[in-house]
């Protein structure tokens, strides 16, 4: 997940499972460990590098995102949707914003994080509407609390 998109929690979203000898299963066996990591650290070489090269930026984001998760994805919409903000796509960040707004209000959830996401979404829609460079201005506000709040404080840039 982008550093952009609020959390306390790292949460892993996009991607690909490693193959492993043409299957996306790894057995762990305590006899052949320095063995399991020589061949999954060939995968991560190769597969997953080459996947991670794909996305380096946000718009990289906005645009390989819609391959690498459901459709169906609210969290993944969201993250397209901010993507597109941060990159100041404006006109196209507002329809996925229009449409992520529409997935949470059919989510018909009313657990308190669904009812905050809902708010939060809804108001950063508005900012989009009324005022597109205070969006991306409340993407960086986050990011900067997503950074504390994951105590990666040291490792920003």
């Amino acid at each position: 997940m982008p550093l952009f998109v609020p959390t306390d929690t790292l949460t892993l979203l996009f991607g690909r499972r490693l193959s492993n000898a043409g299957t996306d299963a790894w057995d762990w066996d305590e006899t052949r460990i320095a063995n399991f990591i020589d061949n999954l650290k060939q995968a991560m070489r190769y597969q997953g590098l080459e996947w991670l090269r794909q996305i380096q930026r946000p718009l990289d984001l906005a645009r390989v995102g819609p391959t690498l998760v459901s459709p169906k994805s609210i969290e993944g919409k969201e993250v397209i949707a901010y993507s597109l903000i941060y990159t100041e796509l404006f006109d196209e960040a507002e329809s996925k914003m229009e449409e992520l707004c529409t997935s949470i209000r059919l989510s018909n959830s009313n657990a308190p994080w669904a009812i905050e996401w809902g708010h939060r979404s809804q108001t950063l829609l508005n900012l989009l509407k009324t005022a597109p460079h205070k969006a991306k201005e409340q993407l960086l506000e986050w990011e900067q609390q997503t950074i504390k709040n994951l105590k990666l404080e040291k490792l920003a840039n």
